[in-house]
């Protein structure tokens, strides 16, 4: 009899010892943003021991496969959370915004105001309620759109995102393969190659867009290109490029800034960035310009926000 207590306790350490090797080795994985590993590692620490840290590691594959771009999964791993009734608000926020991000708005809505009763020192349970609502409005409301016949020159077997009006077509990103820099496979996890800007000419009679696109020369370089708006008489251009940043705990961060450029004299004039809203602590990105060019919205993630990114503004004082 004590042989097998003596076995049984020997096991159940074994087991914790393992999670916990398992939980440390995803976090420092997690840390150096190599997600998939940092997940592998987190569910071999939940299949070794679901009890002394269940619910931890529960919140760090949700989380992880969040990063991933893994949603379902993600809001997967949240109800679980959320059906433990642990009566976490963290746990029961994350829920509401994982379901969100999946366009189950209506029951993200109502976890919303659950969280909200649980008297947190803000209202955002009551006005991300709110914006569901309105979510759920506006996909009730018939909207009128153009429907693109051929829309194959904006895509490749690679990413496109970021799509912005530009005098007579569309500018938009795409990580696609070409020669205009010989940028290398973007050494990551992803093994993606750096994002770069696209023009793409449309014939307004067909409604078809037909070219080939076009390198836009004017944002390129060989790093990355973020998101970019132009002004409404397309002489103005605001976009989004990562800076060297501080360094922390041996990691060289790489925060983002937005670049500005006028076109006058029938060129476009050298890069401007310095503008009070940039900074090398935090990033700034995403631009959009208000139709009269006085007001620019963009992201900005820094320190005392609402949480993660949240939109800022800034107006024009004077040209």
């Amino acid at each position: 009899m004590k042989t097998i207590l003596i076995s049984l306790t020997f096991l159940l350490f074994s087991a914790t010892a393992y999670s916990q090797f398992y939980l440390e080795k995803g976090d420092n994985y997690f840390y150096h943003n190599n997600f998939p590993k940092a997940l592998n590692n987190y569910l071999k620490a939940f299949e070794e021991n679901q009890k002394e840290y269940r619910f931890i590691l529960m919140d760090k594959i949700a989380e992880t496969n969040k990063r991933m771009g893994q949603l379902k999964e993600s809001e997967k791993w949240y109800r679980k959370l959320y059906n433990a009734k642990t009566n976490s608000p963290d746990y029961m926020w994350k829920f509401a915004k994982a379901l969100q991000g999946i366009g189950k708005y209506k029951e993200a809505q109502k976890i919303y105001l659950q969280y909200q009763k649980t008297n947190p020192p803000h209202n955002l349970g009551l006005l991300n309620a709110a914006y569901c609502d309105s979510l759920i409005n506006w996909l009730d409301t018939s909207i009128p759109f153009s429907y693109i016949k051929n829309p194959k020159p904006f895509n490749s077997v690679e990413r496109e995102i970021a799509p912005t009006v530009y005098k007579d077509g569309i500018v938009f990103e795409s990580s696609r393969a070409h020669d205009l820099y010989k940028k290398p496979w973007f050494r990551s996890i992803y093994a993606s190659r750096h994002l770069d800007y696209y023009f793409l000419p449309v014939d307004p009679t067909k409604n078809e867009w037909e070219q080939t696109p076009e390198h836009f020369t004017v944002i390129n370089s060989r790093h990355h290109e973020g998101p970019a708006c132009f002004s409404k008489n397309d002489e103005e251009l605001f976009y989004t490029r990562p800076v060297p940043g501080h360094k922390y705990n041996r990691l060289h961060l790489h925060p983002l800034n937005i670049f500005y450029r006028k076109y006058e004299n029938g060129e476009w004039t050298k890069p401007h960035k310095n503008y009070h809203f940039n900074s090398s602590l935090h990033s700034t990105g995403h631009p959009c310009l208000s139709e009269d060019g006085k007001t620019l919205f963009m992201m900005i993630d820094k320190v005392y926000g609402l949480g993660g990114s949240d939109i800022y503004y800034s107006f024009k004082e004077k040209d």
